[in-house]
């Protein structure tokens, strides 16, 4: 969420997906004061909320040097000073700020899809599937309804200084593991795959010829490149 205090006024803003769930998640803020919907809010890779949010009073940080914080607020006046005691209290596996103007939407994509292949997180869901761009903006998983689960991938992408090469998905249920040990010859290779969800149950209906049975779940797998 966001929270604004402007001549004693404050906005709050909060996403409507739960996150308290013991998974990891990726989650974008974005603010630009100059534009009219200012406020914006992503988790996994859809838009939560946006809003025009502007403060009606003393532009934010104007007077008075404050320092920001995961939490409540960015009013500590010093370097790691309190305000509230509400302060984020979880893991954070990375961090990247950005203050160069507004994100396009292309962009704030390329970093979900960055930060979700490094950390095995599916972005999107079935009803507003996601589609992964590497760092030249190819697509590298296209979005898939049917597929939209438990979504992992190995990938090298050099200008994103991301080598991929053993990943699951972070998704409860997940089982598949894949490990390239060797690592990719070629960048922007790519290998991404993800589940229709079904069962792991075995049923006995469209098997190969040499088998007995399989899982009732399926995968579809995008190749990009040559991964080998």
């Amino acid at each position: 969420g966001f929270s604004f205090n402007a001549n004693g006024i404050s906005d709050n803003t909060s996403t409507t997906i739960g996150l308290n769930d013991g998974r990891p998640h990726i989650g974008v803020a974005s603010y630009n004061n100059a534009i009219i919907e200012d406020t914006k809010l992503y988790t996994d890779g859809l838009l939560d909320f946006t809003a025009d949010r502007k403060p009606t009073g003393t532009t934010i940080g104007s007077n008075t040097a404050r320092f920001g914080f995961v939490g409540d607020g960015s009013e500590a006046l010093n370097f790691d000073g309190t305000r509230n005691g509400i302060y984020f209290d979880g893991e954070i596996a990375e961090l990247l700020y950005y203050d160069i103007g507004t994100l396009t939407d292309n962009e704030i994509n390329r970093i979900q899809s960055y930060l979700a292949i490094k950390y095995g997180i599916t972005l999107g869901n079935p009803i507003r599937p996601v589609s992964y761009l590497n760092s030249v903006s190819s697509t590298i998983w296209a979005a898939d309804p049917s597929y939209q689960h438990h979504i992992a991938g190995l990938a090298r992408d050099d200008m994103s200084a991301l080598q991929q090469l053993k990943s699951k998905s972070e998704a409860a249920g997940s089982i598949v593991v894949m490990n390239k040990s060797l690592g990719f010859n070629n960048d922007l290779d790519a290998v991404l795959w993800g589940s229709n969800n079904a069962a792991t149950s075995f049923s006995s209906t469209d098997v190969a010829p040499e088998y007995s049975s399989r899982l009732e779940r399926s995968w579809k797998v995008d190749l990009t490149g040559n991964p080998g």
